[in-house]
């Protein structure tokens, strides 16, 4: 595994960790209320179209209904919630549907139940969600396919998800629903990355390249390198750790840019009809 890979799915995981500890602890996630039943015996099991290699049944885009809002309160506290039921048609990506199993993982005994979480969290979900859809199709289209470097470390990551924490009983995210829903979103990710490489986006990391060709027009700022191997290496190392650290922002900088741009153009040539929230 080459440096460029190992340095991409590493800000892959970390992304997701941070995407995934946001949805796990936001305290607005989403609830269940009984009473909502699913009208399709697919509701709460992943969509094909939500899988790498199997193509989405498109057709004319359908404008969803809006979804609308009530106040919930707790612990004597007043907060503007939506109420989605799962099999509620929530947005479309050029036909393709997305319902509220796209958005987030469901138990199985839950399958049914409407869910109510903040409006803020709602639109998050549902934009990942649109996103997520729209880089599979955007894959399937481009022939891009996951790396064998990226399937072992899908892999990695669902042996972590599969292995329950000491002292947690039966919780959501140790569940088959939500290691499936990790898998899939991980996946869209490493394929969004791939996408954006193919597409020219700069990568986010400080390539050795970069750090040489800094190094080149600097060097004047720094000791001279030790002749012997031993000095030299240890020498190198503090100087490359230096160099990285003054470019890594500017990279990261460039890469969100570049990388916004991209999926804004893949948005407007895609059909995307999304819930408004009334």
């Amino acid at each position: 595994m080459n440096r460029r890979t190992l340095y991409g799915i590493a800000g892959l995981t970390a992304i997701a960790l941070l995407v995934w500890y946001f949805m796990g602890r936001n305290p607005s996630g989403p609830q269940t209320t009984p009473g909502a039943t699913a009208g399709s015996p697919a509701a709460g099991t992943p969509s094909a179209a939500a899988q790498p290699g199997v193509k989405p049944k498109t057709g004319p885009s359908v404008r969803p209904p809006a979804v609308k809002t009530s106040v919930q309160e707790k612990d004597g506290k007043a907060s503007v919630v939506v109420r989605v039921s799962p099999d509620q048609l929530l947005g479309t990506v050029n036909g393709t549907e997305i319902t509220f199993k796209d958005l987030a993982p469901l138990a199985a005994g839950k399958a049914g139940m409407e869910q109510v979480m903040s409006a803020e969290h709602f639109e998050f979900l549902l934009n990942r969600a649109l996103d997520r859809e729209l880089t599979y199709q955007t894959a399937r289209s481009q022939g891009v396919e996951l790396s064998e470097a990226q399937k072992q470390q899908l892999a990695g990551h669902k042996a972590i998800s599969n292995t329950p924490e000491a002292g947690v009983f039966d919780t959501l995210q140790h569940g088959p629903a939500n290691t499936d829903f990790q898998q899939r979103d991980l996946a869209a990710m490493a394929l969004q990355y791939s996408l954006a490489e193919k597409a020219g986006v700069p990568l986010p990391h400080v390539t050795t390249e970069a750090v040489s060709a800094y190094y080149q027009k600097h060097s004047a700022e720094y000791p001279a390198l030790p002749a012997e191997p031993a000095g030299y290496e240890a020498a190198w190392a503090v100087i490359d750790g230096d160099i990285r650290a003054k470019l890594a922002p500017e990279m990261q900088k460039r890469h969100e840019e570049a990388l916004n741009k991209y999926l804004e153009q893949l948005r407007s040539s895609a059909q995307i009809t999304a819930a408004k929230i009334e």
